[in-house]
């Protein structure tokens, strides 16, 4: 019977480990061990993401605020620095809140020995556009709140354009009909211009800078968490 050499022992330490090929540590299923590619999360999935939006609205109204009209405007805007910039635009946005619901149009009427005359608000003669109007002086007030004041340039955008839009359709007719505007759009021209200017004007140094749409989306992401 064949005895087994003793230089040669049957198991040999290392030799099955030997025989194992070394796992990848970056291979897929790796458990612990894996370590994701740059990019992605622990599941495969990229985590890289675009500029969101208020990084492209930032982007698009610091062009803006480098125009060299801008330049000239804050020169003229000096004076209302020692109000603050805050202030100019809650006044503003309060001065729109209120006009909304003040006669901005003025209708009369005459046939003959007959006459009538009326005022309506701009909340009564448009109820989209009176929403657009209150909702832009709200979310300018909150701009302010948050001193985001890129903001007021979108909501000074939308009053300028109601406003307009209204004016422009003043008319008299022959049959003694006609519409001109009332007192009522001098509060919402007043306003609207402390919004404009609050946007104008550079903040004072060391006023901190908010960013109201990141503040939203953080709260609408709490909620949803």
């Amino acid at each position: 019977m064949d005895t087994p050499d003793p230089g040669q022992p049957d198991n040999v330490p290392g030799a099955e480990e030997d025989s194992i090929p070394a796992s990848d540590p970056f291979a897929v299923g790796a458990g612990v061990n894996s370590v994701p590619p740059p990019g992605t999360s622990s599941t495969g999935t990229s985590t890289a993401s675009g500029p969101g939006v208020s990084d492209r609205y930032s982007s698009a109204t610091s062009r803006i605020e480098s125009s060299s009209a801008v330049t000239s405007a804050q020169g003229y805007l000096a004076p209302l620095e020692q109000v603050g910039r805050q202030n100019v635009a809650y006044i503003g946005a309060g001065l729109v809140f209120i006009g909304t619901f003040l006669p901005e149009k003025y209708y009369s009427v005459s046939a003959g020995l007959y006459s009538a005359s009326t005022s309506f608000s701009i909340w009564n003669v448009s109820a989209l556009w009176g929403i657009l109007v209150l909702l832009a002086a709200l979310v300018t007030a909150f701009a302010a709140w948050q001193h985001d004041y890129k903001l007021l340039w979108a909501t000074g955008g939308v009053i300028l354009v109601a406003e307009i839009l209204n004016l422009l359709n003043s008319f008299s007719g022959e049959l003694g009909l006609s519409a001109r505007p009332s007192w009522g759009w001098i509060i919402l021209i007043v306003g609207l211009l402390g919004i404009l200017a609050a946007a104008i004007m550079p903040s004072k140094p060391g006023e901190p800078s908010g960013d109201a749409i990141g503040y939203v989306q953080n709260m609408i992401n709490s909620s949803r968490s």
